[in-house]
């Protein structure tokens, strides 16, 4: 089945394992925002093999080739949780096996390069969706944190990257990876953060634009230095109760200790 507003079918649809999938051909809507506006509860929609381990399932996110051509999907449950499949002798199964791995959205990513537009690179799909809908080209790898593939820059050559650090350790040590990576293969790099929240869709729920990310702040090796002063920390705090109280020598040592985990929450901020 085809539908469309031009002359070529922009949408599909069809059913499999008795579930019913949707294909935006022009990239315009998920195949889950077309399921939500046509009324189908989303477990009962997505194609995906049955299981989700007693979790309930919230969110469906096609991987497509260049041409559009869906390679597997990822899955997210509540409690949080993600599952991915792929198709095996037309069965869905779970799992991603030797499939090919792309970065998520890719046709439109190839098309924002072409035409010059800044691409941003965040963690997760959810970012990804958010960032599209403020009007941003965005994309992320399948995996989430520390998954990126050095084959994933190519798709980048040339473009301005974006890459938005997610405000935690495996945040800042994926966005550090992310940066390393594309750095010499795209036309220029930066890294920024959220200004609300933890990540790009917690800032831009909080009414942030775009506009709004801050320079990153501390990647992974401002965290590495904050973990050696929590362990230089626990070292003179145990020197500290070894010296008799009330002491110079005490006042000291704790101010020192005090003076060292200011340091530390002020990088983290």
């Amino acid at each position: 089945m085809h539908a469309s507003l031009d002359r070529h079918p922009s949408l599909s649809v069809w059913e499999s394992n008795g579930r019913v999938h949707f294909k935006d051909h022009a990239g315009i809507l998920t195949g889950e925002q077309i399921r939500a506006a046509l009324g189908f509860p989303a477990a009962d929609a997505a194609p995906g093999p049955s299981g989700g381990g007693g979790r309930r399932e919230v969110a469906a996110y096609s991987y497509e080739d260049e041409s559009g051509q869906a390679l597997f999907e990822v899955v997210r449950f509540e409690p949080k949780a993600f599952r991915q499949w792929r198709w095996v002798d037309g069965q869905a199964v779970w799992g991603l096996g030797e499939v090919r791995r792309v970065l998520f959205r890719l046709p439109r990513v190839i098309a924002a390069v072409q035409r010059g537009q800044p691409v941003y690179v965040c963690e997760g799909e959810k970012d990804v969706l958010a960032l599209e809908a403020a009007g941003a080209a965005a994309t992320c790898n399948p995996g989430g944190a520390g998954k990126w593939r050095p084959e994933y820059s190519e798709f980048l050559r040339g473009a301005d990257v974006i890459v938005v650090a997610d405000r935690d350790e495996p945040g800042a040590r994926h966005a550090e990876a992310v940066q390393a990576s594309v750095s010499g293969v795209a036309a220029s790099v930066r890294v920024v953060q959220a200004r609300e929240g933890k990540d790009a869709a917690d800032h831009l729920a909080a009414g942030c634009g775009l506009e709004d990310f801050e320079p990153a702040k501390c990647l992974f090796s401002c965290f590495s230095y904050i973990r050696r002063i929590e362990k230089q920390q626990k070292q003179q705090r145990q020197q500290c109760r070894m010296t008799p109280p009330f002491s110079r020598a005490h006042a000291r040592c704790v101010h020192i200790c005090s003076s060292r985990a200011q340091t530390g929450l002020t990088a983290l901020h």
